[in-house]
């Protein structure tokens, strides 16, 4: 009878052995007694969804995993119950779209991630729902076109970044759409010809830069065009000035 008896427990045992493992719950709690994590438990490691609470109890963050690697959808709140965050992981990275909300639930930003680094399209906006930023990145520097926008929509800036550096000319506005200065960038120092403007489009001041230093001539004018100031730099260094009054005649100051 003992004998018969044996291959009966050897095959239970290994049912038992080959079982899959069951997935178990575990729950931390703040002191007051309300949970402040849920994570779900396979052989050790997290799998599955994980849920974590403020202190009030409202749910802050949910995210799942698989075999202890984050994957798929992530989300964020805000304690008023708003989502706050909308992430996407691909084996432990982000990756795909993410976006963020402001608390009264416009669009905040809108970014790309690609291995868990920014690339691609990124944009932002206030909270009135304007488009204030409007980029591109690459390995999560900003790489091409970038523009930034006032309260009311209007371009401010206008510049291009390569690999993280401004490189090449920006532009700046007023807020009536105006232009307001002209620049030049080289690998993220100023390099070439500088020009301000009055709003109403007339010339305030221009200089030239090389290497980031001021070279040559400079000249800042009146209102109505006549030259207030002229300079004379050298690798930076001013050697000479000139002021003139509004009749143009120079001043000695």
């Amino acid at each position: 009878m003992f004998v018969r008896c044996i291959p009966v427990v050897c095959a239970a045992l290994l049912l038992l052995a080959t079982a899959p493992a069951r997935a178990e719950v575990k729950t931390e709690y703040y002191g007051s007694g309300v949970p402040k994590v849920e994570k779900t438990l396979k052989n050790g490691q997290q799998h599955g969804p994980t849920r974590w609470y403020f202190k009030s109890g409202t749910l802050q963050l949910e995210e799942n995993y698989l075999d202890g690697v984050q994957q798929g959808p992530s989300r964020v709140y805000y304690e008023s119950g708003r989502l706050k965050a909308e992430l996407t992981y691909k084996n432990g990275l982000l990756d795909g779209e993410g976006k963020t909300w402001h608390e009264n639930g416009q669009l905040m930003e809108s970014v790309q991630y690609v291995a868990g680094r920014q690339h691609g399209e990124s944009k932002a906006w206030d909270e009135k729902g304007t488009l204030r930023i409007h980029a591109k990145l690459e390995n999560d520097r900003l790489h091409g076109l970038s523009q930034e926008y006032s309260e009311t929509g209007a371009l401010l800036v206008k510049r291009t970044f390569r690999a993280g550096l401004v490189d090449g000319p920006v532009t700046e506005y007023y807020d009536s759409g105006k232009l307001k200065y002209e620049l030049v960038f080289k690998n993220g120092i100023l390099d070439g010809p500088c020009r301000e403007y009055y709003e109403d489009g007339k010339l305030k001041a221009e200089r030239t830069y090389k290497n980031d230093l001021l070279e040559g001539p400079a000249r800042v004018y009146y209102p109505d065009g006549s030259v207030q100031w002229e300079f004379q730099y050298a690798q930076g260094s001013l050697k000479s000035e000139k002021y003139f009054n509004e009749q143009g005649k120079p001043v000695i100051k």
